[in-house]
């Protein structure tokens, strides 16, 4: 399987955040760090029971994205909010204000959806607590 990053990852990400990110906005250094591409990588690994094996390029794709996405809702909550902003010469920007938790939010579950391309979701049975069990069917034992 080819590695589930690629050379342009950290423009990918910083695109899936805000599509004006540049890299001085928003370093690979930074990106790079434990808590979001590494992190994402790891998320994905651990989910594909296939991790390593894969070799159809569909799926690689895929997981690549799903590493892409991970990173940047890890990343997404962490940004800074411009609303608005002026030089001296007079230029002014105002934008709409970012629910980044949101933002964040929808990039995890774009991320899900595709593992959910590569991975068989419909065996799999989601956790759920066990609240009530059966008794013994004998009193005071």
């Amino acid at each position: 399987m080819a590695m589930l990053t690629t050379a342009n990852v950290y423009d990918d990400v910083r695109a899936a955040l805000d599509s004006s990110l540049s890299p001085t906005d928003l370093p690979d250094v930074v990106i790079g760090r434990a808590p979001y591409l590494p992190a994402a990588v790891r998320e994905v690994a651990a989910r594909d029971p296939l991790y390593g094996g894969r070799t159809d390029p569909n799926q690689e794709a895929a997981l690549q994205l799903a590493v892409m996405l991970f990173a940047a809702s890890y990343l997404a909550p962490h940004l800074p909010v411009v609303v608005s902003e002026a030089d001296d010469t007079g230029y002014k920007v105002q934008r709409q204000p970012v629910d980044l938790l949101a933002l964040a939010a929808s990039l995890r579950g774009r991320a899900e959806a595709a593992l959910a391309v590569v991975l068989d979701v419909a065996d799999v049975t989601p956790y759920r607590p066990t609240l009530f069990s059966l008794a013994s069917g004998r009193r005071g034992a």
